[in-house]
């Protein structure tokens, strides 16, 4: 709490908008979100693992916590926005996902596989997880540095297939639509 505050102190309360001007110079801002998407990977993990404590045997369980607890932000953002009187209900991340909530998903999903021992031995372990936070922070990075992508365009054209087109991949969008903030849980 003590650093959030100062956090906000410093970046509303400098002269001449320093703090925030720094911050969004890409050699600070760069390696910020590096972190950021490494840690995302780490909670997502351990949003697994607190479910498997509790659910042993539900897997769509450790999923959900896992996808929720690596983009928690993404999921209460409606809340957010019906408290400060700016309700769009076409925004709810349940309705469209973002890529870092799709990235989160299948994150969550090849995890739980990988502990189920559903996964083949090359891609188990600390290999998967390296693989999942490099793409995390791929996906993270090209929207910072160059233009967005979306790597689960494949994903997404398969589900809409199976669903008979009621979950279709439209184009890809910026998915960091808050790049200005500095800390928050989305990005």
């Amino acid at each position: 709490l003590f650093l959030a505050t100062c956090v906000w102190w410093a970046v509303f309360y400098s002269p001449g908008d320093v703090v925030y001007t720094v911050a969004k110079n890409p050699v600070v801002y760069v390696p910020v979100c590096v972190v950021k998407e490494i840690y995302r990977a780490k909670k997502t993990l351990g949003g697994i693992n607190d479910a498997k404590k509790v659910y042993p045997d539900h897997e769509l369980i450790q999923i959900t916590v896992g996808l929720i607890k690596g983009n928690g932000s993404a999921f209460i953002k409606p809340i957010t926005r019906l408290v400060a009187g700016q309700w769009k209900p076409d925004s709810s991340e349940i309705l469209k996902f973002s890529a870092t909530s799709k990235g989160c998903l299948l994150a969550a999903i090849l995890l739980v596989a990988d502990s189920n021992g559903y996964l083949i031995p090359p891609v188990t372990g600390d290999l998967l997880y390296l693989g999942i936070v490099s793409t995390f922070i791929m996906v993270k990075l090209s929207g910072v540095l160059a233009e967005p992508i979306d790597p689960y365009v494949p994903f997404d054209t398969v589900v809409g297939l199976l669903t008979g087109g009621l979950w279709d991949a439209g184009p890809v969008e910026d998915t960091h639509e808050h790049t200005d903030v500095i800390m928050t849980e989305e990005n």
